[in-house]
């Protein structure tokens, strides 16, 4: 017994120096860590900014060009920005209109020379921010800046389109609808360096880069697809701001590495897009559109836009689509009246009262660019057309008017089937797949009802086991063969709706359209051209232009000038027999005749009304004979009084004369 006392005293002795060895250290540890320096929020951006820079160390320096180099000068054109910039000092330094309401547009500009391969860079310093008087009201940040690369024929603002990758002064990397925090921004009298890497030899490749005052401010960002493999051209939005744009060959602010500018790429590596020549009698053209409503107006125009990207359109409708690009919000609460004088509801008044338009018409007129005027009422209006006239003079512009009336050519009737199957296909492609994802929800929750069914059913079972004991090993053996057969029958219905999803995504929806659509020329839209009012006020002063209005050229699309005569002709005949007449004015004439009528028709109703009472009406026929006395009595003693009176009225006349 004193043996073994002594074998646990020393135990105890052994455990409790090892705790206080252990409890030594630890104070040690936490001594250590105390008297360690805490990392402050500067030492702690050092650190990132320390692995950033071993990032950017795999950007190595770039070699030198070999073969041919870029020989055009890389600049913006003004057919390649929007109305509200003013290029200065030969296109390096970029401002943009402030006032009647192009304080709340976003200005657009894109470089001329495109990249298809290698890795270059161009930058874009602020040199001016502008603060509004206003600056409360309209779409935020008031000053903003965005920077990228973008797809040839797309928007020149920058927005949330496929066609186009930027970072914004706000510091996110935007490409459609998706926004990524990138970077902590930048401002005024930095410069900004957009590096664009698409050499497949290098480790970042096929990625654009942020650099800030010549250091790294964003991680390499991944390119789209689907601007792989296109060439991609350097392109800048900016909002009540100043810019100094500089692609080259001298560089602002020199980066870690070696790159080349897009004024030192190799010719092999670029895509030119040449500027169009100016005209050589030194007028540009303005085009009038002139066409019926709701036939293939505006879907003539877009077209003809496609085609012809050196003409700018001037109407309602590209300054509502310019807003919504520059993030204003149209509150217009209901569908739009018509297209061709749409609804401004955005809150702000440069905006509502069309002060845009009126800048617009007053710097149009100044600026060196061809123009299409797009005013489906007014260009078939000969008053407006006159006024539209005097805006544009004979001696700097071409005025041409081009009607576009009649029956369409095939090609144009082919575009308009293709474009509504293409539509109808893609309304049936949506209901199709809300059909299927309303199923699928049904579908969810009848599998958690079930589950929810068999949880209960399963913890009421455990239950009553709990409550009743264990069973017997026969009992046991069926239900666990039962459990099977469940598990093998609900397996198989598990297969079964597989097989039937996979059959319904495996099903195209396939549309044609019908013999009334294929009978179509123009394609139907939501939203009429004219108002009803409009088109009802207006429609008898169509008219069809002429040289004697003051037009250099007027020219036939779809048919010669004699059918078009001949197609309004029946156009406005048709319009007289379906069309209000909202100013007609009642004649003096017509106010009698409807007086004579009206008295007639109300003693027409209520003898209707006494014949279809048959006592009522017996009682007026007795009545009548005694009615008819009484009234001739009534008459005669009338007209008794009325000769005494005249006899008494005029003895007073010869009383007063003998007087």
């Amino acid at each position: 017994a004193k043996a073994k006392a002594k074998a646990n005293a020393k135990a105890d002795a052994k455990a409790k120096a090892k705790e206080k060895a252990e409890a030594a250290e630890i104070a040690a540890e936490e001594a250590e860590a105390e008297e360690a320096p805490v990392p402050t929020d500067e030492q702690e951006a050092k650190e990132e900014k320390e692995e950033e820079e071993v990032e950017v160390e795999r950007e190595a320096d770039a070699k030198p060009v070999t073969g041919a180099k870029l020989k055009e000068v890389c600049a913006i054109h003004t057919e390649d920005t929007t109305l509200n910039v003013m290029p200065t000092l030969n296109g390096k330094h970029l401002m943009a209109l402030t006032e009647g309401g192009f304080q709340y547009l976003l200005a657009g500009a894109r470089a001329n020379v495109g990249l298809k391969a290698g890795r270059y860079m161009f930058e874009v310093m602020i040199t001016e921010y502008k603060t509004l008087v206003d600056g409360k009201q309209g779409p935020k940040p008031q000053n903003l800046v965005r920077v990228g690369v973008a797809v040839e024929g797309s928007s020149l603002v920058l927005n949330d389109f496929e066609d186009a990758a930027y970072f914004d002064s706000e510091g996110y990397f935007v490409h459609g609808k998706s926004y990524t925090k990138a970077s902590s921004g930048f401002q005024q009298s930095q410069a900004v360096a957009v590096l664009l890497n698409l050499d497949a030899d290098l480790p970042n490749a096929n990625t654009i880069s942020l650099f800030v005052d010549g250091e790294r401010a964003s991680k390499p960002q991944p390119l789209p697809e689907c601007m792989r493999g296109k060439a991609l051209y350097p392109s800048l939005s900016y909002r009540n701001a100043t810019l100094q744009v500089n692609f080259g060959p001298h560089l602002l602010r020199p980066l870690p590495f070696k790159c080349h500018s897009v004024q030192e790429a190799a010719a092999a590596h670029c895509v030119v897009k040449k500027a169009t020549p100016a005209p050589k009698d030194g007028k540009y053209e303005v085009l009038v559109p002139i066409g019926l409503p709701d036939e293939g107006t505006f879907d003539w125009l877009d077209k003809f836009l496609e085609k012809n990207r050196h003409y700018v359109e001037l109407s309602d409708r590209a300054i509502l689509d310019w807003a919504a690009r520059s993030g204003l919000r149209n509150n217009q609460g209901k569908r739009a009246s018509s297209n061709d004088k749409p609804e401004f509801y955005f809150g702000l008044t440069c905006m509502d009262d069309h002060s845009v338009q009126f800048v617009l018409e007053k710097l149009a007129s100044i600026l060196p660019r061809n123009f299409v005027v797009m005013e489906v009422k007014g260009n078939l209006l000969l008053d407006s057309r006159k006024k539209l006239l005097e805006r544009f003079p004979e001696s700097d512009y071409k005025r041409v008017a081009h009607v576009v009336m009649g029956a369409p050519p095939s090609d144009y009737q082919k575009w308009v089937q293709e474009t509504m199957l293409q539509e109808k296909q893609a309304t049936a492609e949506a209901q199709a797949k809300q059909k299927k994802e309303e199923a699928a929800k049904r579908a969810a929750a009848l599998e958690a009802k079930k589950k929810r069914e068999a949880d209960a059913k399963k913890r009421a079972e455990e239950a009553k086991k709990r409550k009743d004991g264990a069973k017997k090993d026969e009992g046991d053996a069926a239900e666990a063969k039962d459990e099977d057969v469940k598990m093998e029958d609900a397996a198989e219905e598990k297969k079964e709706d597989e097989e039937a999803e996979k059959q319904e995504e495996e099903e195209e929806v396939k549309v044609e359209l019908t013999d009334a659509e294929k009978a179509m020329k123009f394609r139907p839209k939501q939203v009429p051209d004219l108002s009803v009012k409009a088109l009802a006020t207006n429609y008898m002063n169509f008219t069809l232009p002429s040289k004697e209005e003051g037009f250099d050229d007027i020219t036939y699309a779809w048919q010669k000038e004699s059918a078009c005569k001949g197609y309004l002709a029946e156009w406005l005949a048709e319009k007289k027999l379906t069309q209000r007449v909202d100013d007609l004015k009642v004649s003096d004439w017509f106010k009698t005749k409807w007086s004579e009528w009206t008295k007639m028709f109300s003693e027409w109703k209520q003898k209707q009304k006494t014949f279809r009472n048959p006592q009522k009406w017996k009682q007026n026929k007795k009545a009548t004979p005694k009615a008819k006395a009484a009234k001739e009595g009534d008459e005669a003693t009338k007209d008794e009084g009325k000769e005494e009176g005249e006899e008494k009225k005029a003895e007073e006349e010869e009383e007063a004369a003998r007087k």
